[in-house]
């Protein structure tokens, strides 16, 4: 009798000790990534100066980032905020109406430099694995040109897009421990377009896309 109650009461000392050290969500977190991203700039020439439409372009490049943010569970559904930062850089140069032979007539040039999201996250939480969807705010840091050699006048210098615009996306999580969790996320990043208008009086529209799918990993205090 004596052994059965001590085994009863080791078994439930354990029970409880595992209940203990059971990983939560709730808390502060911070992390790195490096995801696969791929930069999508599109061009209309709304006055149809030189090609009238559209002209799209596309870099991919992996792009380590950082991220902070702050979860709540209750019960299995966890919510938070989160805050990320990535360093892109990609950068493309073209080049138009070049025959063989012939001096070059237009560089295009554009360099998207990083990507910032400020994101609410909601999700279900299974075991130690957390399935999620996220949406919010993102910000980039892009500069474009588009040089006329044989026409100075009639193009456009450096400008950038300053504009906000929208970020969605879904990932899951899972939680080696109370301290350390891995994530595979997918994000689309999608910002309006912004105009430039050369001293000619013509106008140049351009709005970016990035989508990143991304691997990482989060140490939660």
């Amino acid at each position: 009798m004596k052994k059965s109650l001590i085994t009863l009461l080791a078994i439930g000392l354990a029970g409880t000790a595992a209940q203990a050290q059971a990983p939560t969500w709730s808390g502060f977190k911070a992390g790195i990534s490096l995801g696969a991203s791929n930069y999508t700039n599109t061009w209309t020439d709304t006055d149809y100066d030189w090609y009238g439409g559209s002209l799209s372009y596309s870099k991919r490049k992996l792009a380590p980032a950082i991220h902070v943010g702050w979860d709540t569970q209750s019960g299995s559904v966890v919510y938070g905020v989160e805050l990320d930062h990535s360093f892109n850089s990609a950068k493309r140069d073209v080049i138009y109406d070049t025959p063989v032979g012939n001096s070059v007539s237009v560089y295009k040039n554009y360099e998207l430099k990083s990507v910032t999201t400020l994101r609410g996250r909601m999700g279900i939480a299974t075991g130690n694995a957390l399935f999620y969807a996220t949406a919010g705010l993102a910000k980039v840091k892009a500069d474009h040109s588009w040089t006329e050699v044989g026409d100075p006048t009639d193009s456009w210098p450096t400008f950038s897009n300053d504009h906000t615009g929208f970020v969605y996306g879904f990932g899951v999580e899972h939680r080696l421990n109370q301290m350390l969790s891995l994530r595979a996320e997918y994000q689309h990043v999608n910002v309006p377009e912004t105009k430039s208008t050369n001293v000619n009086g013509y106008t140049r529209e351009v709005g970016e896309e990035v989508s990143t799918f991304a691997f990482g990993a989060s140490f939660h205090f």
